[in-house]
């Protein structure tokens, strides 16, 4: 039988059907959309950039109009809405980073505070969108991480790391809670976090090399539990990233090296093998649920 939770995953789970129509008019929205940049980005070289800001602020608004228009119709649109409200979005944000280099401010900090309204509204979609949510959130993250380390300190490297650790993990546990399109922040997360990860143990140095090893087999061990193959795949490679560089900066022989990961590999699997004892004992001993 299957457990409560379970059962309320399934219930929450998103239901997307997408038609071969429908998929078809996606590819060729986004076709269109690239000439359409291409051709207006030719024709913008020789405008002023308050009237660059001007028209994206128009498009802003003709495409949350439009969005809010579709927002309640069939599956389709309301999915063509959530499209229009990331480009609605989008271009307010960078209209708005235009505005700001005019007006000759420091763009660290109106560039942070404009990633972080965009992952505000990521939030508070998060719920009741199927992507808009979850795709701005995961976009936003890094523009944030990256504009606020710089604005407190822009040389210190480690900072940056710290913050893309903890974002990343802030993505993850978004992720793991009822949104629509989940996959993207754990995906976009566990990213995050890896990079993170490789920044603080490169920085670091010395007993710091450690460092990708722990944080990997934290996200190597919830990617087990959650069945969830990008944060299994990014911890998997923090985890390797981390081996190699302890075995490389303590070992100097090639064959003690290469013995020394063996050896990890061999106690991994050692490890696997206890888990899976107990897991049977414990299956065996447990009184089914009828």
């Amino acid at each position: 039988m299957l457990s409560s939770e379970q059962s309320e995953d399934i219930t929450n789970a998103p239901r997307l059907a997408y038609t071969p129509r429908e998929l078809l008019s996606y590819l060729a929205a986004l076709i269109i959309t690239v000439g359409v940049i291409r051709t207006v980005a030719g024709a913008l070289t020789d405008i002023s950039e308050t009237a660059i800001a001007t028209l994206l602020y128009l498009l802003a608004v003709v495409t949350a109009a439009a969005a809010f228009r579709l927002s309640r119709r069939s599956d389709m649109q309301s999915r063509v809405s959530e499209v229009l409200e990331i480009a609605s979005t989008l271009s307010a944000a960078i209209a708005t980073g235009i505005v700001c280099n005019l007006l000759d401010f420091e763009m660290k900090w109106p560039v942070a505070i404009i990633a972080l309204v965009a992952i505000g509204w990521g939030l508070f979609r998060a719920r009741d969108s199927e992507i808009v949510g979850a795709i701005l959130m995961s976009v936003g993250m890094p523009v944030f991480i990256v504009a606020f380390a710089a604005g407190l300190n822009e040389d210190n490297s480690q900072l940056m790391g710290l913050f893309m650790g903890v974002g990343g993990g802030l993505l993850i546990f978004q992720g793991t809670r009822v949104m629509g399109f989940s996959f993207a922040p754990r995906a976009a997360g566990s990213l995050y976090v890896l990079i993170g990860a490789m920044i603080l143990g490169s920085d670091f140095g010395g007993a710091g090399r450690a460092i990708p090893l722990l944080i990997g087999a934290a996200l190597f061990a919830v990617g087990t539990q959650r069945l969830a193959p990008e944060m299994l795949l990014a911890g998997a490679f923090c985890v390797l990233a981390g081996l190699l560089s302890i075995v490389f900066e303590t070992i100097d022989n090639d064959i003690a090296q290469g013995l020394a990961i063996v050896a990890s590999g061999l106690v991994v699997l050692a490890v696997l093998g206890v888990q899976m004892r107990r897991a049977v004992s414990q299956s065996k001993t447990e009184t089914p649920t009828v």
